[in-house]
Order: C-alpha cells, then structure tokens, then sequence
C-alpha cells in the first residue's frame, strides 16, 4: 500500500488555570490527522476506522465547517482560510493557490464525538504551510474558527494570533477575553498553545504537545488499548472539573446572559439563532 501523510499523534494534554483560582491537571490522548486529499484512499483501509460508515472509529466530514450541501470539507476549509487571508490583509497568501490541507482531530468514537479543539493547516503547492485554522467547540455543539496566520519570529515553523473570544467555550470565563493561539505545523512533532487572557493577565494556558505515529490498524489497537473511548473521556472530564471548579466557588457567567458578545458561531443554538435574526431584522 502507498505511504500516507495521515498519521496519529500521541498527545500530552495540559491545563493550568492561574487565576481567579488555581487549577491545573494532564493527561494524555491521541489525535487523527487527515490529509484530505487521502479520504477516498482511507475508506476500507482499516478495520476499525471508516469515512462515512458505522465503525469503532469513525470520520464525518458533516461534524466539521457546517455550510450548504455539496461542498466538500476541503472546499470548505479552503474558502475559510481565504476568507481569513482576506479579513487579515495577506495578500501574498491569498494569491497562493492552497494545494492541500490537514486536519488534527477527533474521531467519532462508537458513535459519538466531541472536539474541543480541531486544527486544519493549508500548504501550498510546494509543501509550504500557509497557517492554521482553529475550530473550537463548546459543550453546547457550536463552534467558531479562529484564524491562526502569523508566522512567528517571521519564520514558518509555527503560527500564532490573538483575537477576543466571543464565543461561550465555559462558565467560568467571560466573552470578552483575549485568545491567544501558537501552533507548530505537523512534522515528527506537533504543539498547540492555547492562553486567555484578560488585559495583560493571563488566565489559563492550555494545550497539547505530541509525537508523530504512522495511521495503522497495529497502531490504532495500541493507542486504543491504552487510552480507551477518548471522546467520551474528554466529555467526562470537561464536566467534572467544571464541578471541581463550582466546588472551589469560581464566578459563573451564563451564557445566556451574554448573546451580544456571542459573534460569528457556526451551529448556534436556538436561543442564538434566534438573537442573531433579530439583530439581522433590525433596520
């Protein structure tokens, strides 16, 4: 069989809240990345892992970038980098044609999926990386992109950005904070820094640093075996340290207290939905 640029990565996840109160806890995981160009090559590759078809594991091109019916997910992805090229006034960038992209992410998992964070890269014809787009989700299933285009210290080796959240990703953080995105293209190794901060103060720092494993049926029961049911563990634990967080009395912020500072969410709930028809109504 061909070698694929699809891969797994095995993952150290870590989260450390500096304040109001002191959190922090690690684990481990492991993430899918896609070459999208590779799908139609993947789809009765393995035993346990299927696109589009009832699996162990399983990819959805629906779970991510929701649009119209009949764009593929790369179309998608393409047309959202260069919107972002566009908004950010990259013009050399939005004159490269984007050639291929990648996805890290999570798969459903017998059934069900939850994405914290996805990270789609685009490259150029030459293998170049352009940036990253971070698709966040909350708890509720919306999402929101976050483009991540900066080159840092003007080398191409990794990517970042800091953009005002307004998106509900907890109870225990408010809208209006900052975002502060750095990401490492995938290689032999693969790094995400997530901060929020608030004027000057950092917040939270959250992340993953991980290495490279080839996509193999062997590798896939290994990675199974020792981290088992992963979507359904990141739900667990997102909700029991948010009541860790309620035990050690952290301020809560309602989400539906604060629609006017929820911008740009794809797959709003209804209430969002309906706030966001209102102001479009209004004249």
């Amino acid at each position: 069989m061909a070698a694929l640029n699809s891969c797994l990565y095995e993952c150290q996840v870590y989260h450390r809240r500096l304040a109001p109160k002191k959190h922090d806890f690690q684990n481990r995981t492991f993430f899918f990345y896609l070459d999208l160009d590779e799908l139609p090559q993947l789809i009765d590759r393995f035993k346990c892992f299927k696109i589009g078809r009832r699996a162990f594991y399983e990819f959805r091109e629906s779970d991510h970038l929701p649009t119209s019916v009949g764009a593929s997910l790369k179309d998608r992805a393409i047309q959202a980098f260069q919107e972002a090229f566009e908004a950010h006034g990259l013009q050399d960038e939005l004159q490269k044609s984007i050639a291929k992209i990648g996805l890290l992410t999570n798969m459903r998992t017998l059934g069900y999926v939850f994405n914290p964070i996805s990270l789609y890269f685009a490259f150029d014809d030459a293998g170049r990386c352009l940036g990253s787009l971070a698709q966040v989700e909350n708890t509720f299933r919306e999402m929101k992109v976050f483009p991540i285009l900066n080159p840092t210290d003007n080398q191409i080796h990794a990517f970042s950005s800091e953009l005002i959240k307004y998106f509900y990703v907890s109870p225990y953080s408010q809208l209006d904070q900052r975002f502060r995105f750095q990401v490492s293209p995938p290689g032999d190794s693969i790094h995400c820094q997530v901060s929020s901060l608030a004027g000057e103060q950092t917040l939270l720092d959250s992340g993953f640093r991980g290495e490279k494993h080839p996509l193999t049926d062997s590798q896939l029961l290994r990675l199974s075996l020792r981290y088992p049911l992963m979507t359904w563990q990141v739900i667990t634990l997102i909700h029991w340290h948010a009541f860790i967080l309620w035990i050690k009395r952290l301020p809560l912020h309602l989400k539906d207290a604060q629609l006017f500072n929820q911008r740009q969410v794809l797959r709003p709930r209804h209430d969002l939905q309906q706030f966001y028809a209102q102001q479009e109504a209004r004249p």
